[in-house]
């Protein structure tokens, strides 16, 4: 409802020509958080793996 009432011209309702723009920006953002959450989530994975095999062999 936010978006809606800052996307409106001067009481005339919401400018829907906006919107669409505005709701693929918030879902292109979202993606891009979700990406770099899960690659940072298999970096982890991989440091912890690796430092396990380093140690086994001592």
């Amino acid at each position: 409802m936010l978006a809606m009432r800052i996307l409106s011209e001067a009481g005339d309702g919401p400018n829907m020509s906006l919107a669409g723009l505005l709701f693929a920006g918030i879902a292109f953002f979202l993606l891009i958080i979700v990406v770099g959450w899960l690659t940072s989530v298999r970096k982890q994975d991989n440091a912890e793996g690796t430092h396990e095999v380093k140690n086994s062999g001592k």
